[in-house]
């Protein structure tokens, strides 16, 4: 005889997980559902992903904003776990308390850039100008330009684009 298989009874299911992780007060432990890290993980994928975001609509661009967004995405779901699940959170050990949390700054850090740098085209192309002129320069001379150098000014500010001596 075959075994038959029902999909909603699968743990790895993500319908029955996502379920499980918002039936407020359900008091889960390690044993009733040891899947809670996964959903923590996630969640702390989806707060990274909207506080990246969120970063592009502000004009920062110091480590305060990703400190902030390392502690949101830290302890926003440690505090929706305690408060809303009710959770067992000892029995998880440390599984809940960094799980995801540098994954999820990483990509606070990769939305916020990929974003900042679509929106500041101009100094984009001024540092790519810069960068493929010194470089050759550098070689040529056989060391380190600084940034008051008259050569690298001349051609850094030739209006045609074409590099030029």
């Amino acid at each position: 005889g075959g075994r038959l298989f029902i999909m909603e009874e699968s743990p790895n299911n993500p319908t029955v997980l996502f379920k499980k992780c918002v039936s407020i007060g359900s008091k889960p432990n390690a044993d009733t559902f040891p899947h809670l890290p996964i959903c923590v993980t996630w969640m702390r994928f989806g707060l990274g992903l909207l506080f990246g975001l969120y970063l592009t609509s502000l004009p920062t661009t110091g480590p305060f904003s990703i400190l902030f967004g390392m502690n949101i995405v830290t302890f926003l779901p440690l505090m929706y776990c305690k408060l809303m699940l009710l959770a067992d959170m000892d029995s998880y050990g440390n599984k809940l308390l960094l799980t995801g949390v540098p994954n999820a700054v990483g990509l606070i850090l990769l939305v916020w850039v990929y974003s900042y740098t679509k929106q500041h085209n101009e100094q984009e192309a001024k540092l790519i100008a810069l960068i493929t002129i010194k470089r050759p320069i550098e070689d040529a001379v056989g060391g380190s330009i600084s940034d008051n150098d008259e050569i690298l000014e001349r051609v850094s500010t030739t209006s045609s684009g074409n590099t030029e001596f």
